[in-house]
């Protein structure tokens, strides 16, 4: 596929992030896009009553904005990050209204995502100890080889 973007951000996070556009990555960004745009737009009547509005806004487009990094991720290791940030604000949307089982259903998640986290990362560990790298265009031949 065409690359239209491939952009490497040195020292973020010690490996750095490294993001890259392609028509798939493409695909994926525009239905991000649609999806916010109608879940934001819907959100307006549902949310009007409420005070702390303005969080709940905030913390849907951090998701969003983290959703895209997944989408434009062009390693796991970015993938890994961005994935996380989104796992994290999407607490926030869970516990939103703070009646007890919201946040006991937050907390759930929580646990959930936090856990999962931890399982990726270990499996990022072994890939990256096994290939030498992270980067989703290296990884196939990088793994082919190592076995």
């Amino acid at each position: 596929m065409k690359t239209v973007f491939d952009v490497v951000i040195p020292g973020i996070c010690g490996l750095g992030l490294h993001f890259k556009l392609d028509g798939f990555r493409l695909i994926y960004s525009c239905i991000a896009i649609l999806m916010w745009a109608v879940s934001g737009a819907f959100s307006l009547e549902y949310m009007a009553h409420y005070v702390k509005r303005r969080r709940y806004y905030v913390f849907l487009w951090i998701t969003f904005f983290a959703t895209a990094g997944v989408f434009l991720s062009a390693d796991l290791y970015t993938t890994f990050i961005f994935f996380e940030i989104m796992s994290f604000t999407s607490y926030v949307w869970v516990a939103f209204d703070e009646k007890k089982e919201s946040l006991r259903a937050a907390e759930t998640y929580l646990a959930v995502a936090v856990i999962g986290g931890l399982a990726m990362l270990m499996g990022l560990f072994l890939l990256y100890d096994l290939t030498g790298t992270l980067n989703m265009d290296l990884l196939g031949p990088a793994a082919r080889e190592a076995l």
